[in-house]
């Protein structure tokens, strides 16, 4: 009998974005009743589905609350229930799910939940949670001012089976290959960075939603945006494919790392990312990924490293074994929340 073999998990989450996150809470041997939010998602003609993501109001939210409620009645025996991303989960259904079950309630979040999916229904949910995830330390006093009876912090993590060191097909090098790559939406922040780094013609490439939009006015951007994004099996071949991958932070909060910062690694691609505490704490500086506080410093060591390829490509593998060792991959950061639920 191990820690979990007792858990039945309902777990309430968008299908393709949490694949890698089922995958991990049913590797740890519980037993996964699903309901998937993401028909709900895109099932709104385009004025509806405006409506919904900027009021969280409208039939698909509805639906949704409707049918988790009605889900959960064809169940028995849930003892978690487990919620990704619930911007749209009335508290009233949580609370029925409690009264249902007498579950333990709860939420996980690898995004920002108060300063960008912003929710009155999340917000309200709060104190029905009896158990609260975030990757943004910088949130937590906020979760706390709403209720929160208990909010953890935990660093984000990647997929051991999705992120590894890919062997691309002559299609897929053709593609993807890059000196230099980054890929994340578009940002202020962002394009002055890497305006520089195209600017000193280093042979960027840009994916990333809203950058084709950049490329169409600007210059620089032309000749380096390759497309509006990389998705699912896609996007750790194109990590693979490059030589650099730059882990830049948002500016829109204070960022200090992004799931970038392991999924980066875990590819077996060499990571140069901005300078921060959680960075250096999380990967060595100079020894199993490399960091930058300015566009200058970031230029330069874009030149040493390509001119140094043994060098880069020992950083590189250096930071794999640190993912690896050090408890970054998915499963294991699952493993630390459902501890941590179970024992209370």
């Amino acid at each position: 009998m191990t820690l979990f073999s007792h858990v039945r998990m309902l777990y309430v989450g968008a299908s393709r974005n949490g694949i890698d996150k089922r995958r991990a809470i049913q590797s740890l041997g519980i037993e996964l009743h699903d309901f998937d939010t993401e028909p709900y998602l895109e099932a709104s003609s385009r004025t509806l589905a405006s409506l919904a993501h900027r009021l969280n109001l409208g039939p698909a939210v509805n639906a949704l609350n409707r049918n988790l409620q009605l889900r959960a009645r064809a169940l028995t025996d849930v003892t978690h229930v487990w919620v990704d991303k619930g911007v749209w989960i009335w508290p009233e259904t949580l609370e029925e799910l409690k009264r249902r079950f007498g579950a333990s309630l709860v939420h996980y979040a690898n995004d920002s939940m108060l300063r960008v999916n912003r929710s009155r229904h999340f917000r309200a949910s709060i104190p029905v949670y009896d158990f609260l995830f975030t990757t943004k330390a910088w949130e937590m006093d906020g979760y706390r001012e709403l209720g929160a009876r208990l909010v953890r912090h935990v660093f984000d993590a990647a997929d051991e089976q999705r992120f590894q060191p890919r062997e691309a097909t002559p299609a897929q090098c053709q593609m993807y290959r890059s000196p230099v790559t980054f890929i994340g939406r578009c940002e202020p922040h962002y394009a002055r960075v890497l305006r520089a780094v195209a600017d000193a013609g280093l042979g960027l490439a840009i994916w990333g939603p809203r950058w084709t939009r950049v490329g169409r006015r600007r210059e620089w951007a032309r000749i380096c945006v390759r497309g509006e994004g990389v998705w699912f099996d896609d996007y750790p071949v194109a990590l693979s494919c490059a030589d650099i991958a730059l882990g830049l932070l948002s500016k829109m909060f204070p960022e200090t790392t992004t799931t970038r910062t392991f999924e980066i690694p875990a590819s077996g691609t060499f990571l140069l990312a901005e300078r921060t505490d959680d960075h250096r704490s999380l990967f060595e500086e100079g020894r199993e990924a490399d960091y930058f506080s300015s566009v200058e410093e970031l230029v330069d060591k874009i030149r040493f490293y390509t001119a140094n390829p043994s060098v880069r490509r020992r950083i590189a593998k250096e930071g794999r074994e640190r993912y690896l060792r050090s408890g970054y991959t998915r499963r294991a950061r699952y493993r630390e929340m459902m501890e941590a639920v179970v024992q209370g």
